[in-house]
């Protein structure tokens, strides 16, 4: 028995002893571009292969002697935060820690705040206080404005910028403006005023959304029997189908997927999205970094459904649009008011190749029809406002941020893991 015992020890201690307490990546910027706040994803199996990432894993990352922020976000991947100068190459060490890991800032985060303990008075929940939740299923019952749910839909935000998107049949991505670089939404909406139409200390919310898709959004479409023939002829009279708002949707049901402290991400399912009187289920997640004035979305349509997604965002009139294509097709839509009192800057962007149709203006929005077979489409959306950048020519300001943010989109860090 005792040298069953012994020899178990001593199969432990080899074990131990082989596998790897440490690891290098080599992580180089490809282009001749200072680039700050990169999120790099990295693979945890090429890093440590023998060792499972969970999200109580201590680790450490170094740049030199410099810490570096990471996030663990599954139990495949961790993601770290760089500075990069133009065409610079670094070595980052990764290694393990029975101390545990310093505590990282946090720069991102996402919610959802539900009421808890009010009452419906027959237009609008009232009492009870806001209680913030991982996972909320709201059906029919749910309405805008009636508010059941914080600031009305889930919230995201980096350092430098908080988005909103109303969780109604208004499906449409609103901005808070910030002041600080702090984490604000937390402290958002909770007196069930309308303070945050105010200019606060810490911002405010700065967008007027109408009946727009706002800073990014999406829905679905029905193409015509001629879709494809009018849009191939580019036909100028052929007019765009309508968008399909999630009016007639059973349950729609939002999850955190990540809180920060690097990125964030919320996934909202739209369960039984009627459509041409089929039901349907759409996916959506939306993704926001640390030091980012743009958000990540990415949809899924289930392959049954006999409908189209269109994504953009708003065009209001007397606003000004540019576009251009670099590897990719970027739209500012620039001079949109802000309830501040100055202008705003919205920006939408998706990667080629990528199964858009065609463009179009529809109903105060700047819309990419996807062809009628593309289930996924992914893009990127956001916002500047000129008083973040008072002093500066806020033109100027917009044009630089989209050639800079389409570098980087098309250029991405390149990693290369280090084997010993």
């Amino acid at each position: 028995m005792r040298s069953t015992i012994l020899v178990l020890l001593a199969m432990m201690l080899m074990i131990s002893a082989c596998q790897k307490k440490s690891a290098e990546i080599v992580v180089r910027n490809p282009i001749n571009l200072e680039r700050n706040d990169e999120l790099v994803i990295l693979d945890w199996k090429q890093l440590m292969p023998d060792m499972e990432l969970t999200p109580s894993t201590q680790i450490n990352f170094f740049d030199g002697q410099q810490i570096v922020p990471y996030q663990i976000l599954d139990s495949q991947k961790v993601a770290i935060l760089l500075d990069f100068k133009p065409s610079e190459q670094k070595i980052v060490t990764l290694t393990l820690s029975d101390a545990g890991s310093k505590s990282i800032p946090k720069r991102a985060h996402a919610e959802i705040s539900v009421r808890k303990g009010g009452t419906f008075n027959g237009e609008k929940w009232v009492g009870g206080q806001f209680v913030s939740v991982k996972h909320l299923a709201v059906g029919k019952e749910h309405f805008a404005h009636d508010e059941l749910i914080r600031y009305e839909g889930p919230g995201w935000e980096s350092d430098r910028i908080a988005f909103r998107l109303y969780l109604d049949e208004r499906n449409a991505l609103d901005v808070f403006g910030k002041r600080t670089k702090k984490i604000i939404l937390t402290i958002v909406g909770h007196d069930t005023s309308k303070t945050y139409h105010e200019m606060n200390w810490w911002g405010m919310d700065i967008l007027k959304v109408g009946e727009t898709f706002g800073a990014g959004s999406f829905a679905l479409y029905l193409p015509g029997k001629d879709f494809f023939e009018k849009v191939k002829a580019k036909d100028l009279s052929y007019q765009p189908p309508d968008l399909l708002a999630p009016k007639a949707v059973d349950s729609l049901v939002c999850r955190i997927l990540e809180d920060g402290p690097l990125r964030a991400a919320v996934e909202i399912l739209y369960k039984g999205w009627e459509v041409d009187g089929q039901k349907i289920n759409v996916q959506a997640r939306h993704y926001i970094q640390a030091g980012s004035y743009l958000l990540r979305h990415e949809l899924a349509v289930e392959s049954k459904s006999p409908s189209g997604i269109a994504f953009g965002v708003m065009q209001p009139k007397n606003s000004k649009l540019q576009s251009w294509t670099d590897n990719g097709y970027w739209q500012n839509v620039t001079g949109i008011p802000s309830l501040g009192g100055d202008s705003l800057t919205i920006f939408f962007y998706f990667k080629k190749p990528h199964p858009v149709q065609f463009m179009a203006e529809k109903n105060g929005n700047r819309v990419a029809y996807a062809a009628p077979q593309a289930r996924k489409v992914m893009f990127w959306s956001g916002a500047l406002w000129q008083g973040n950048f008072s002093g500066q020519s806020f033109a100027a300001v917009c044009k630089t941020f989209a050639e800079e943010q389409s570098q980087r989109l098309n250029h991405p860090i390149q990693v290369k893991y280090k084997k010993d």
